[in-house]
């Protein structure tokens, strides 16, 4: 038996989502005294081995056959298939990105499995089948347990983070599928804005309506920039289209849990909250003494935005 855990890559590098779903599965192998396999969808070169090999997953599996192909939710789930059937893994823990939240659930069809999403690291009194989750949109915690013999996991963004480890590591090619073909063909490729995705980095910068207006976002875009920090948005911003629907963070838009948020000119409806609960620290700005965001916040300032944001701005150009 054996802990199995699925990431994929991006172009050059991996995310710290699908780091921290190694270093997580890692530590849950050896509270069972298994061996952890990572395979990695797309081929690898040295520089992405030892990122997996740091965040302690020295046993490396590389799916070669998949490299610059479209993501198809049923080929690749039954690639994850062929991995866990062959590395008889009873414990699969998939990165919790995008493409992978999709495989998931598919798999737990396939082997009849336990599916636990956004476990809360590792459950010390009983890791092995008893975890920890968040629910009621983060406000809450409960105990799951796993009735199945095969279990699978995601783990919660920045719940156990990544534990690097440098050590050796070795390579295995595998080569899938032998049961199935995709059914998709890749017309064209967009890769967008070479820009921090939200549910990766560690600082978050959003804005809600007292922002006042797509006008004024420019003065947020460089206290973020400066910063290091990804940009934000409430419900209320993005459907008057002050900004991308994909900045949206919300119980109906992105859950993501940074070490830093702020929050400027947001209200605090709970709607909102559900989706940044897990962040570390919150920030929160907003010219209205009786916002709900005070009640969450970590630091809160009482103030015109647009007169403070000139202010940090300033603090950092002189930092």
């Amino acid at each position: 038996m054996s802990v199995l855990v699925i990431i994929d890559k991006k172009e050059k590098s991996f995310s710290s989502l699908s780091l921290e779903a190694v270093s997580y599965g890692a530590e849950l192998a050896k509270n069972m005294n298994q061996e952890v396999f990572v395979a990695s969808f797309g081929k690898l070169d040295d520089a992405q081995c030892t990122q997996i090999a740091n965040a302690n997953g020295a046993n490396i599996i590389s799916v070669n056959n998949l490299e610059g192909s479209l993501f198809d939710d049923a080929l690749f789930t039954c690639i994850a298939n062929e991995l866990v059937s062959e590395k008889e893994a009873n414990i699969i823990v998939c990165a919790n990105t995008f493409p992978l939240k999709s495989i998931a659930p598919r798999l737990a069809v396939k082997l009849d499995a336990s599916f636990i999403s956004n476990v809360e690291g590792l459950n010390k009194d009983n890791p092995i089948s008893i975890f920890l989750k968040k629910v009621y949109t983060g406000k809450a915690l409960s105990y799951v347990k796993a009735l199945s013999k095969k279990i699978i996991l995601t783990v919660s963004p920045n719940s156990f983070g990544v534990h690097n480890i440098p050590q050796e590591y070795n390579v295995e090619n595998f080569d899938g599928t032998k049961g199935e073909s995709s059914t998709l063909e890749l017309i064209e490729r967009d890769m967008g804005e070479d820009k921090l995705l939200l549910e990766e980095a560690n600082i978050v910068v959003s804005g809600g309506r007292g922002m006042r207006g797509p006008e004024n976002w420019p003065l947020l875009e460089e206290f973020a920039s400066l910063l290091g920090a990804a940009t934000a948005c409430s419900r209320p911003v993005a459907d008057e289209n002050w900004r991308p629907e994909d900045e949206h963070v919300g119980q109906t838009g992105k859950i993501i849990a940074p070490s830093l948020y702020f929050a400027l000119g947001i209200s605090g409806a709970i709607q909102h909250m559900g989706g940044i609960s897990g962040s570390k620290c919150i920030v929160a700005v907003n010219k209205d003494p009786e916002a709900s965001i005070f009640k969450f916040a970590n630091y809160g300032m009482v103030a015109d935005l647009q007169k403070v944001l000139p202010k940090f701005i300033e603090v950092l150009k002189n930092k």
